[in-house]
């Protein structure tokens, strides 16, 4: 799954929205940064997954 912002999203990330999300997950500033990090993660992997999977149809 690729996520994009629409461009209320990216106004609304231009407004400083980020750090009210990060307080919203309950998580501090660290634990946001690692599960960020994790998530990316999962993602490049399951992107990776699909390609090869594509490539051995």
């Amino acid at each position: 799954m690729i996520v994009t912002l629409t461009p209320a999203g990216r106004a609304l990330r231009e407004k400083g929205a980020q750090r009210t999300l990060v307080a919203a997950t309950g998580l501090d500033r660290d634990e946001f940064t690692t599960t960020q990090r994790a998530m990316v993660k999962v993602r490049d992997n399951l992107l990776k997954h699909v390609k090869a999977e594509e490539g051995a149809a």
